[in-house]
């Protein structure tokens, strides 16, 4: 079993090392690349129970995940601030098509109440209107909708948590079986603002 430092970010790096990806140190975007720049993001939990996802989780992050390999480790959290990882997994957005199909429809549903209350606002002022649309905008996401380890187990590819060598070419061999191009449409919306 491998143990890490529990830090967030410097878990990321040594996970993203461990399977013989390169760590992004950006804010934003992918976590991890391989060699040809390939992108990945990378979640770790701390339960046995399941991985956390993101904090204000829309359409936009929604976009994004569904573009993106997925390194998953789950772990225990040591009192001496050491991570034990326990279980490592990569996937394919669609392997996670589970989870974004269930995140999508409590999206769409609260833009679908968004879109009727609109409707009973139409003789606002601009001015409240642009308030209106930045309280709108806020409610069309979710805070950190999380991914069951059980779902994870079955629909996700377990990699060797112990030796890196080994889960290294595992995630290669997983790219090489399971390219970008198999990526399902993802609708766009109309969320990011509002025509009145």
């Amino acid at each position: 079993m491998s143990t890490i430092v529990a830090q967030d970010d410097v878990r990321q790096e040594l996970i993203a090392k461990h399977c013989g990806l390169i760590n992004s140190t950006k804010r934003y975007g992918a976590d991890a690349f391989d060699e040809n720049n390939v992108e990945f993001e990378i979640k770790s939990g701390t339960t046995k129970n399941h991985i956390s996802t993101a904090r204000d989780f829309g359409f936009n992050i929604l976009r994004e995940y569904k573009k993106k390999y997925w390194i998953i480790a789950s772990g225990t959290l040591h009192k001496n601030k050491t991570y034990l990882m326990e279980e490592l997994y990569v996937a394919h957005p669609n392997n996670l098509n589970f989870f974004f199909d269930k995140v999508e429809g409590i999206l769409q549903e609260k833009q679908r109440v968004i879109e009727d209350v609109k409707l009973k606002l139409e003789d606002l002022s601009e001015t409240d209107k642009k308030i209106i649309d930045t309280i709108f905008n806020r409610g069309t996401t979710l805070n950190d909708p999380r991914i069951s380890m059980k779902d994870i187990r079955i629909h996700c590819t377990k990699l060797d948590h112990k030796n890196s060598k080994l889960a290294t070419e595992q995630v290669k061999s997983f790219i090489k079986k399971n390219p970008l191009s198999m990526q399902p449409v993802v609708q766009k919306f109309n969320h990011d603002f509002f025509v009145w």
